[in-house]
């Protein structure tokens, strides 16, 4: 049956992204306003999936477009964005693009939100963005420190070269629920799930940018997204051609060299990336002793362990290779290696790791209909182990190497996992659709868990080994509304060997996060008293209640989803509607900033699109758009009158809001 399920809907996405009648293309070049080529800019299609970035000579191809009326957008950091209207009709358009300097707050392009091209404002989600020039100022040697200022993401230190990174709250070094991701592949170590973002495998000069999506993100990238995810996106070498050479040293003897290197030979596009760092971490006099007399005090009659000093020892490297078959078809392809010795600290003890090796491959195809991917990773652990249990068998006599053999934890773990997609647009809709497949084979030889391996005790070879199998399929709608207002909504069902299966829908017609600011009152309970939010409740509704408040004629609750709340508002016996969602997080003034900045300067924003002024009666509710002045009663009756002049406009600004207007 299972398999039944799996061929209809891997049918149900070759379709998705073979739904292509007429088909044209949009081309061009863009530059600045010195007429100087733009490299890199982001060019695509408004509300579809189909989009590009400009290649060294500013030019920009996006093919495979259907027939139809569309609004091409490029943007690039630095520079106010264009929008244009453009007609495909099965042929060749040729679109320039002449860019300004300045950008407006929240116009930058992400990707990782919504598995399309969109600008940041747009995203249904909270998403940061954190661009190459922050990443390379960042201190240290992970770009993790470039993103400890997000809002909702902790950073955790462990050591000099230890960084870990978690939302939401989740402050642990080994958090599971928060996804790393490098150019949309699964980074999290295999076998332990690991987030540590010194294990990532990209170095600082090859980052273009590092999203972050905060929140549920399950619905697109499967159940360890749970609390968010950071997607880290790599340099294209067709867009960063040359070589980079950094050195840094410091304290504690401390030295890094990283090198990188990209080239294009007609086709073929390339890119090489090497880094080094060495020093000792911080000496923190660790001792080990069995205090006989438990008296906490070390006595000359005491066995005394010293801690290890092993060196910090970082090396890795990396190859890509770009192949394009033709305008629409791109081959790719890629080997990692990382070595490592560090230290960290836990919750459980102090771990030792030498020599720990991490080797990953991946081979893909990108289209504008559709992508396919594969790619795998092998652990190699070395010397991994607690060093006060080490120490506790040293007491008892044993020597460091059979101390070191007698508590090693063996991770020899393999994990391959594939994804394909496919997208279409029909009519206003867009239709993203997609399957992913994941196998992770842990290998601990029962060091860690109970798979095949020696007994401890007995030294017999017992136990299995272990496979886990997880296949995800996901589809995702959106359609364009009214006023710039996009209705997302997406769904992922995961299968799991060892659990059972999980659905998880997302509905994404809610705004950005701080884009309305709801007002919270605590008294012995708390109360949403945020009765200025447009035509909705009049007075405020206990927040720890899901029981349902009746006024004006309407019933409202608030119910819980993830780590938001969601005012649901219900008008004449109707179906419930989402009216907006929050959280109980208290926020600052200025993190709101970027977007009132937005609102009140971008000509997206409905506000700079037209005058509109709306205020509650004991009735219903007056409203003044434009020329328009509309009445409208408590059981939905709606009266219209439209107005003249600007004299008449004053008018009713006056007598029914109070407002005088200056001339």
């Amino acid at each position: 049956m299972r398999n039944k399920i799996y061929t209809i809907i891997l049918s149900v996405l070759v379709s998705i992204g073979s739904l292509n009648a007429e088909s044209g293309t949009i081309s061009g070049v863009i530059t600045g306003e010195n007429g100087d080529p733009i490299v890199g800019a982001n060019v695509w299609l408004k509300g579809t999936t189909m989009g590009t970035s400009t290649r060294i000579d500013g030019s920009y191809r996006i093919n495979g477009i259907p027939d139809g009326d569309y609004e091409i957008i490029a943007a690039y950091i630095g520079n106010q964005s264009v929008e244009l209207p453009v007609m495909v009709g099965g042929n060749s358009v040729e679109v320039n693009i002449s860019m300004k300097k300045g950008s407006i707050s929240g116009e930058e392009v992400v990707v990782s939100a919504a598995l399309r091209p969109q600008k940041l404002v747009d995203a249904p989600g909270t998403i940061s963005v954190v661009y190459t020039d922050e990443l390379h100022r960042g201190a240290g040697f992970s770009f993790a420190n470039s993103v400890q200022n997000v809002k909702g993401v902790n950073v955790y230190r462990n050591g000099i070269d230890g960084v870990g990174i978690s939302a939401r709250g989740f402050m642990t070094a080994y958090n599971y629920r928060f996804q790393l991701m490098t150019d949309g592949m699964n980074s999290m170590l295999t076998g332990n799930g690991f987030s540590g973002t010194h294990m990532n495998l990209a170095s600082k000069e090859d980052l273009e940018r590092v999203e972050i999506v905060v929140g549920p993100s399950s619905a697109l990238y499967g159940p360890n997204a749970h609390n968010g995810m950071m997607n880290v996106i790599t340099l294209h070498p067709r867009d960063s051609q040359g070589g980079t050479v950094v050195v840094g040293t410091g304290q504690n003897e401390i030295l890094n060299l990283r090198g990188r290197y990209a080239g294009v030979s007609g086709p073929l596009s390339y890119k090489f990336n090497v880094e080094s760092l060495t020093g000792k971490d911080w000496d923190d006099n660790r001792k080990y002793w069995n205090d006989t007399n438990i008296d906490g005090i070390e006595d000359d009659n005491e066995i005394t362990i010293e801690g290890n000093d092993y060196p910090i020892e970082h090396l890795r490297g990396s190859g890509n290779v770009y192949y394009e078959l033709n305008d629409d078809l791109e081959l790719t392809g890629g080997y990692s290696y990382y070595k490592f010795s560090t230290r960290n600290m836990t919750n459980i003890g102090h771990n030792i790791i030498k020599d720990w090796k991490i080797n990953r491959w991946n081979i893909g195809a990108r289209h504008p209909r559709y992508f396919a991917r594969l790619y795998g990773m092998k652990n190699e652990s070395g010397d991994y182990y607690q060093e006060d249990i080490r120490a506790l068998f040293q007491t008892f006599g044993s020597t460091m190497e059979e101390a070191i053999a007698a508590t090693n934890l063996i991770d020899k773990s393999t994990s391959i996992a594939g994804e394909l997609q496919g997208n279409t647009r029909i009519e206003k809709i867009n239709l993203i659709g997609g399957i992913s497949w994941d196998r992770q084979t842990p290998i601990s030889e029962r060091t860690v868990l109970l798979d095949e391996g020696k007994d401890p005790l007995s030294g017999v070879l017992t136990g299995t080994n272990i496979t886990v199998d997880q296949v995800g399929f996901y589809g995702q709608a959106e359609r364009m509304l009214a006023n710039d207002l996009e209705f997302t909504t997406a769904f992922r069902y995961d299968t799991h060997d060892n659990y059972e299966s999980q659905l998880s829908p997302r509905f994404g017609d809610f705004t950005p996060d701080f884009d309305h600011m709801p007002l919270i009152v605590a008294l012995d309970e708390r109360w949403l008293v945020d009765v200025g939010f447009g035509d909705t409740f009049r007075e405020p509704l206990l927040i720890d209640n899901s029981n349902v408040h009746e006024q004006i004629g309407r019933a409202y609750r608030i119910v819980s989803a993830d780590e938001y709340l969601i005012l649901m508002e219900r008008k004449n016996g109707d179906e419930w509607k989402a009216q907006y969602r929050f959280n109980l997080q208290p926020y600052q003034y200025a993190d709101y900033a970027a977007m009132c900045h937005y609102h009140q300067t971008s000509p997206e924003s409905h506000f700079k699109q037209r005058r509109i002024c709306s205020r509650a009666t004991p009735g219903g509710r007056v409203t003044l758009s434009e020329m328009r002045f509309i009445t409208t009663t408590l059981n939905g009756e709606r009266q219209e009158h439209v107005l003249t002049n600007e004299e008449e406009y004053a008018t009713m600004l006056r007598e029914h809001f109070g407002i005088i207007m200056r001339k």
